[in-house]
């Protein structure tokens, strides 16, 4: 049923594009054709001795108007809402595309900049924190930032956008970076390094057993919320255990900063004073409703990738400067 409604989505979203462009093509066509019902050429045409000129003119018209708006279309995308944000939240809508930011300046620039870029996040991470592209997208970069709970006072930011697809992510899974897909990571790390020496992994002695079963089911629906929310609240406490700094728990030097811009529903929160970014929505849990204070965008955890295994992708360096948009790529 989602599909169908995204399906639907871009019919509304292309059809005036699409049905001129077809127009045009029928009447370019068509100055080259004539009706010729003895013919059995092109279905009952047959070429014209001569091109009908105006006919022809009127197609290329048509045809430039439809690329026309198709690009006026591109650069007036609407940008998702909060509350469209909160339920694609709650659904665990499908990513199409990923969207990293990395803000920067002078003085780190030799390693933030986008043409010095080796790995998405810092080298020793295996996780790092990226956000859904259609969820920024038609935003300012400076709006985008903050959605995805970061600080815009730099003057520049590396902007990495790619699909995701098996191409890009085989064998391995794109987590919601809620508290059940922290968790998930966390195991994840532990596994990978369960034989290095000094290495202390995360206790899993606060867990009943359906919960440490649930957390080794990665289908897309387990991350709905509310296929997990009766585990929520028990889920939190470990994710809150594992961010206490007092405990040495190693997988916190493998997994991006899990800072006071997240929340533990899987959204970045913003961090900034303006107002037009401020909002407020309850979402109901099984044991209490959840505040949630300026919701940005959703969060995931992704595989800290080279650059050079990313297929697709699309990078660029921008000013942050008022006004100037995440841009619109299909």
């Amino acid at each position: 049923m989602e599909t169908f409604f995204e399906f639907v989505d871009q019919i509304e979203q292309y059809s005036i594009t699409t049905w001129v462009l077809l127009v045009a093509m029928a009447i370019i066509l068509s100055s080259f054709l004539k009706r010729d019902k003895e013919s059995p050429q092109f279905l009952g045409f047959s070429l014209r001795e001569r091109i009908h000129w105006r006919t022809f003119l009127i197609g290329l018209l048509l045809l430039f108007s439809a690329q026309t708006l198709k690009l006026v279309n591109k650069d007036s995308v609407k940008p998702l809402s909060p509350s469209e944000v909160l339920k694609r939240l709650k659904n665990n809508t499908r990513v199409k595309m990923l969207a990293r930011i990395i803000p920067h300046d002078d003085q780190n620039a030799h390693a933030l900049s986008i043409e010095n870029l080796q790995t998405l996040g810092k080298p020793t991470d295996e996780y790092v924190f990226v956000a859904d592209y259609e969820e920024i997208r038609g935003h300012t970069i400076k709006d985008a930032i903050y959605k995805m709970g970061g600080q815009a006072h730099l003057p520049y930011a590396s902007i990495v956008i790619f699909p995701l697809s098996p191409n890009v992510l085989p064998n391995r899974y794109l987590l919601p970076a809620n508290c059940r897909g922290v968790l998930q990571a966390v195991r994840e790390i532990d596994k990978n390094h369960r034989s290095d020496p000094n290495y202390t992994p995360f206790p899993w002695n606060g867990l009943s057993e359906g919960e440490k079963e649930d957390l080794t089911v990665f289908g897309i629906s387990s991350w709905e919320w509310d296929n997990y929310r009766e585990h929520f609240s028990s889920f939190r406490k470990q994710v809150e255990r594992f961010r206490d700094k007092t405990r040495p728990y190693s997988a916190r030097e493998h997994i991006g900063n899990i800072n006071k811009d997240w929340h533990p529903v899987g959204v970045a929160t913003v961090i900034s004073e303006d107002r037009h970014l401020h909002n407020k929505f309850t979402l109901k849990g099984t044991d209490e409703d959840l505040e949630i204070d300026n919701l940005g965008v959703r969060v995931f955890l992704f595989p800290n990738l080279k650059m050079s295994e990313i297929k697709g992708k699309v990078l660029m360096k921008v000013e942050i400067k008022e006004g100037i948009k995440v841009p619109s790529i299909e």
